[in-house]
Parts: structure tokens; C-alpha cells; sequence
């Protein structure tokens, strides 16, 4: 389902799109496939998509779902996961459209999202407090069985910028250092973050094989 949106030059985001449910010819399609999954007893997990953070600052209200797309989904049966808010993130952590994220921002995007999923799964919830902090940059290498911490819902993935950024999972060498500082591990296997912070004097150790 997707909103008509004017082209604009990538970046140029200038709000929230929405899809204007009165005249999607997809949300039939929508409804024959909810009620599909409720015939089978299949449950729908439903996340809003990974986009840019806007350019321009966001006027109350306008990142909340119209009322007659939150009514559909409703209607549909489908568990919303997050709120559109949640899934935004800075231009310079994506590639070359405003959906497509680099390497280390899928991570922080595949981690909070497996969070949310864990009581839908019979899973305990994650902690609120991190155990442990995975750093990462742009150029975050694949997961692997180490680096996943599959054992450890408590850890954290963070994005290391040398700039100011505005977001929660984003983090400075010197906030780093302080986290270091408080005897919680900090891991990273990212040769660029790893070349960064040992710059720094600053030294990850590796995930656990």
C-alpha cells in the first residue's frame, strides 16, 4: 500500500506520506488477504517501513496514521508493532532512496524489531537495561552466530558517528569511551568502526566465537 507522493530529489522528504485510503485500489486486495489469515488462523504482524527522517521539522500530529488507515488496520486484524516515528532515520544513514538503509542501520532496525516481536513468539521481553553495546558504522559487516547475540536479548547495536546525530541508537567516540568506562562490554567487528575507536585509544573487543 503506498502513497502518491510528488518526485522530489532524494532527501527532500518534507513529511510523513500516508496512503489516502479512499482511493488505494490495493486495499481490496488487503481485506481478501486478511480475511484469508483469519481463516487460517494465521496472525499478521504488521511494522510501518524503514524511511528518511524528514528535512523539515514535523508539525504535531503529523507522524500519527490518519484515522481511517488506523480504522482499516483495525478493521484487518493486524498487530502494529511500532508507530511510523519508530522507524525513521537519518538521510546519511541511507543509501540511495529514502527506504533503502545502509549496512549498520539495518542493523539497529532488525534489532529493534526483533525486540518487538519477542512477546508475539512466547518470549520474554528484552530487558530495559542493556547488557552489553555492538558498534557499528555504515559498513557493518553481515551477521553472523557471534555477532547476532542471539543469548542476549540485553544487547544494544549502536551507530558511531563523528557528527551530532539525531536519533537514540546513534553514538559519539566519546560516549564510547564512557560506556566503556561503566564495565559493560562494548563489542564491535566492524573494521571501520574497530580502526576508529582504536584511533581513540578506545578498544571493542570482538563477539564471542
Amino acid at each position: 500500500m503506498r502513497a502518491t507522493l510528488k518526485r522530489l530529489p532524494f532527501g527532500l522528504n518534507p513529511g510523513y506520506p500516508f496512503p489516502d485510503v479512499d482511493s488505494a485500489a490495493c486495499v481490496a486486495h488487503f481485506r481478501r488477504f486478511a480475511a484469508w489469515a483469519r481463516g487460517q488462523g494465521v496472525r499478521v504482524l504488521f511494522t510501518w517501513p524503514n524511511t528518511v527522517r524528514p528535512d523539515v521539522p514535523v508539525p504535531p500530529g503529523a507522524d500519527v496514521p490518519p484515522a481511517k488507515l488506523t480504522a482499516l488496520l483495525d478493521e484487518m486484524g493486524f498487530i502494529v508493532l511500532d508507530a511510523p516515528s519508530e522507524t525513521v532515520y537519518p538521510r546519511a544513514w541511507l543509501t540511495d532512496t529514502a527506504y533503502h538503509s545502509d549496512a549498520g542501520c539495518r542493523r539497529l532496525r532488525t534489532e529493534r524489531l526483533v525486540r518487538r516481536l519477542r512477546p508475539h513468539f512466547g518470549l520474554p521481553p528484552a530487558p530495559d537495561q542493556p547488557s552489553g553495546f555492538y558498534v557499528v558504522t555504515g559498513d557493518a559487516p553481515a551477521p553472523t552466530a557471534a555477532n547476532a547475540f542471539a543469548d542476549d536479548p540485553g544487547m544494544r547495536a549502536r551507530y558511531l558517528t563523528t557528527e551530532p546525530v539525531d536519533h537514540p541508537d546513534a553514538m559519539m567516540p566519546a560516549q564510547v569511551s564512557e560506556l566503556a568506562g561503566t564495565g559493560l562490554p562494548v563489542y564491535s567487528d566492524d573494521p571501520v568502526a574497530r580502526r576508529a575507536l582504536q584511533q581513540l585509544r578506545i578498544h571493542p573487543r570482538l563477539p564471542p566465537p
